[in-house]
């Protein structure tokens, strides 16, 4: 198996259609998609069910679930484990890619790159925005400049499983420390400049409002990272780039967001 799609689910429900015939117009056909519900209260995974069954890939899927409602790290991590194929790619089921997504990541890593990332489009309505990942030059311009976008990534798995990378088990920033936790463990780091992957957002979601308990769990994603590179022993390498994440990502962003909720 080449390539593991990974996809966290709670109450999606039909938005997930997009997605499913994104994935189905793959240029490369050599992948399995994994699907873990974090116990959705929906009827998601029946409607799921038919949408695979309608495509004509239920043997390409795989449905397992959480325990308990986790949140979305603990959920990937579920499908991370599962994962049989050489590399292994997350995308949310809101969004969706481009034919080429899976093959112009592939071919950008060759034989030597332990994870590659490209460009995404933000969609918000009506709206749309340009996300631009930066090229990549060195880990810490890397570290510095990322905004924790997992899925505009492909991941080689043995480099994940090797260095012991999982996404923490907390609620909020899980996936910028398993990005940052990746970055420190390797300088085989590739980058493309293609649109590849569509980021939808919600203008009411929640995601954007300050929440106090998301500002703690933020905070526990980065004590999480640091203890990585501790373990790792990389931390004195990587020091200030770490400070510089945890106050821009674990103070700053929370701060901001409460002001604008005054406002």
């Amino acid at each position: 198996m080449r390539f593991s799609i990974v996809t966290p689910i709670y109450n999606t429900g039909v938005n997930i259609r997009r997605c499913v015939e994104s994935v189905t117009e793959q240029t490369l056909s050599d992948w399995e998609w994994i699907f873990v519900d974090d116990c959705s209260t929906d009827n998601s995974i029946d409607v799921l069910k038919d949408i695979v069954s309608e495509f004509s890939i239920a043997e390409k899927v795989k449905f397992l679930n959480t325990e308990n409602n986790s949140g979305p790290g603990e959920t990937r991590n579920v499908g991370l484990l599962a994962a049989q194929g050489e590399y292994v790619v997350f995308v949310d089921s809101d969004d969706w890619i481009e034919p080429d997504y899976l093959e112009t990541l592939f071919l950008s890593m060759g034989d030597t790159m332990d994870f590659s990332y490209c460009q995404a489009i933000e969609h918000n309505g009506d709206a749309k925005k340009l996300l631009k990942n930066p090229h990549y030059t060195s880990q810490k311009q890397l570290l510095c400049s990322y905004v924790g976008r997992i899925w505009t990534c492909m991941f080689r798995t043995s480099f994940l499983r090797e260095n012991n990378i999982k996404f923490p088990p907390y609620r909020a920033a899980e996936d910028s420390a398993f990005f940052a936790a990746c970055i420190i463990s390797t300088d085989r780091i590739a980058s493309v400049d293609n649109v590849l992957y569509h980021y939808i957002v919600y203008s009411q979601s929640i995601s954007h409002k300050f929440d106090p308990y998301k500002t703690l769990q933020k905070k526990s994603s980065f004590k999480w990272l640091i203890e990585y590179a501790k373990d790792k022993k990389v931390f004195n390498t990587f020091k200030f780039q770490l400070f510089f994440i945890y106050m821009k990502k674990a103070l700053m962003v929370p701060l901001v967001d409460k002001i604008k909720s005054w406002l």
